[in-house]
């Protein structure tokens, strides 16, 4: 073969494998990740800023819809917080009987909290929830009870919950604004995210059942990389799988069709979004499109870090003291890339303090707008412990004047009735004098 032929060869192999790769695009499609609400087939869609809660895209936020097992991420959070994860729990007589996923629990089985907590975020076990409810609270009704009260505390004001797993009731619901809120904190949980960031996990043999129980989860984000889960996305054929995916959960009945829950990170950005009542696999690529739009389209501008001064407000005492209102947590927000400088502002709101003020306690808050609408909020703490105004010193920042007493007025009006006291006995004196005389 000459030299040119050697070369034609190399040319047409190059154009073959070129062709034979193009369609499977990776993490980085093209440059333009900007989207709009006809861009997401979801009826409802949200993407928020995982850290702080502020909103980056919505799509029908407040709008009424079925969760189905996403409920499984509250059910989680009231499991985690209230149990340790070596705890035993023995099965329950009705929970076996539970319809839908499941992993075939027994009555009488023993389980620790961690292997029926992974039972439920991964293999989404609705037999599973039914047993951790139970545990819980005695009854399914008294933990939806509690379940509604923690999804409230959360800021989930229009959502109604009925049962811990998401099978579908009628008067079972939620939003997905509501369900972010949860999500969020769902998202501080360390030992909860360990678990939803895992794709798979095995159950040893118990007193009831010999065998292991090998669980995977349904979440394609996490480990699809083959051609049987591929996404029609941006015109292109692309694996499920997204590299920056961190975990949540997944859900699905005819009811609700396809529900995702999603958290991504990407250097510093944290990324939570929602998505309800998908066809298809749009639940993916409405997730993926929130996704990318939230890294791409947004920069970050960063404010104060954690416990750095915010502000410095001094009080009309002797001796002038203040109290030091410090950043809780780290404040930051996401602005899109085309912002407009001129529509960005903040301001500093002070509570109407009374003491005793404790150590970090919540004294205020900073807030962010953009274009007249709140954005962002985060608490201000206060430095110091304060349990008498006459105890504050240089080292502290404000406390409200109203609250204080003026002990410089109350110097002055003391000194003014001695003066009126002496002039008083002053003339008395001269007065006797003068008669005695």
């Amino acid at each position: 073969m000459t030299k040119q032929k050697r070369f034609v060869f190399l040319i047409i192999c190059l154009m073959l494998i070129t062709s034979s790769t193009v369609n499977f695009a990776s993490d980085t499609i093209d440059e333009d990740y900007s989207i709009t609400k006809d861009d997401i087939f979801s009826e409802g869609a949200i993407l928020i800023n995982a850290s702080t809660g502020q909103i980056l895209f919505e799509k029908n936020p407040h709008k009424r819809l079925y969760p189905a097992s996403t409920t499984k991420i509250l059910t989680a959070l009231l499991i985690e917080e209230k149990f340790n994860l070596d705890d035993k729990v023995t099965i329950d007589p009705e929970s076996p009987f539970t319809i839908g996923a499941r992993i075939y629990v027994h009555e009488g089985e023993i389980f620790t909290i961690e292997q029926l907590l992974n039972a439920l975020l991964i293999d989404s076990a609705n037999d599973v929830a039914n047993a951790l409810a139970v545990y819980h609270s005695g009854s399914l009704e008294a933990f939806s009870k509690e379940m509604n009260e923690k999804a409230k505390s959360l800021g989930a004001q229009n959502s109604n919950f009925v049962n811990p797993s998401g099978l579908h009731n009628s008067d079972h619901y939620s939003t997905a604004f509501d369900l972010s809120q949860i999500a969020k904190e769902f998202y501080k949980n360390e030992v909860l995210m360990a678990i939803v960031k895992k794709s798979t996990y095995s159950i040893p043999a118990t007193n009831k059942v010999d065998e292991t129980r090998y669980l995977k989860s349904s979440n394609k984000f996490l480990y699809s990389e083959s051609n049987n889960y591929l996404l029609d996305y941006r015109g292109n054929q692309v694996f499920a799988k997204l590299d920056s995916v961190t975990g949540m959960k997944t859900g699905y009945t005819d009811e609700a069709n396809n529900c995702l829950i999603t958290s991504a990170v990407d250097e510093d950005k944290e990324l939570i979004s929602v998505i309800l009542n998908a066809t298809g696999r749009h639940s993916y690529t409405d997730s993926r499109k929130l996704i990318e739009f939230g890294f791409y389209e947004f920069i970050i501008k960063n404010y104060f870090e954690k416990n750095e001064v915010v502000k410095d407000i001094e009080i009309n005492n002797f001796k002038k003291s203040k109290i030091s209102l410090l950043a809780q947590e780290d404040v930051n927000i996401l602005l899109n890339k085309n912002y407009d400088s001129n529509k960005l502002t903040t301001e500093s709101i002070i509570k109407d303090i009374t003491l005793p003020i404790e150590k970090n306690s919540v004294v205020g808050e900073f807030n962010i707008y953009y274009d007249e609408q709140l954005i962002s909020s985060s608490p201000l703490i206060s430095n110091i412990t304060v349990s008498n105004a006459l105890l504050l010193n240089e080292e502290t920042n404000y406390f409200s004047e109203e609250n204080s007493i003026n002990y410089m007025s109350i110097l002055g009006i003391f000194l003014k009735l001695l003066l009126a006291f002496i002039l008083w006995r002053s003339i008395i004196t001269l007065i006797r004098l003068k008669f005695e005389n």
